[in-house]
């Protein structure tokens, strides 16, 4: 997916944050969006929040392995 069309997702889904809209799924609007480019668009938007102040807090394990492999409630402390 080319880098002007992450840059035009990044910047409707950060402006409907701030906005505090509801905007269509990436998906229906940008139908070539796969998971790679996905992942990419969250690694822009969690970088720049947190260059403007907010703080990543949790981690979260997506996919069927992790899901196969954990049950809800499992502890998942990293220390």
């Amino acid at each position: 997916m080319p880098s002007t069309t992450l840059e035009d997702i990044v910047d409707t889904l950060r402006t409907a944050r701030l906005q505090g809209e509801p905007i269509a799924a990436p998906t229906e609007t940008w139908p070539a969006l796969d998971a790679d480019a996905a992942f990419e668009v969250q690694k822009i938007n969690v970088s720049h929040a947190v260059a403007n102040g907010d703080r990543l807090v949790g981690y979260k394990l997506v996919g069927r392995v992790p899901q196969r492999f954990l049950a809800p409630g499992d502890d998942l402390s990293l220390t």
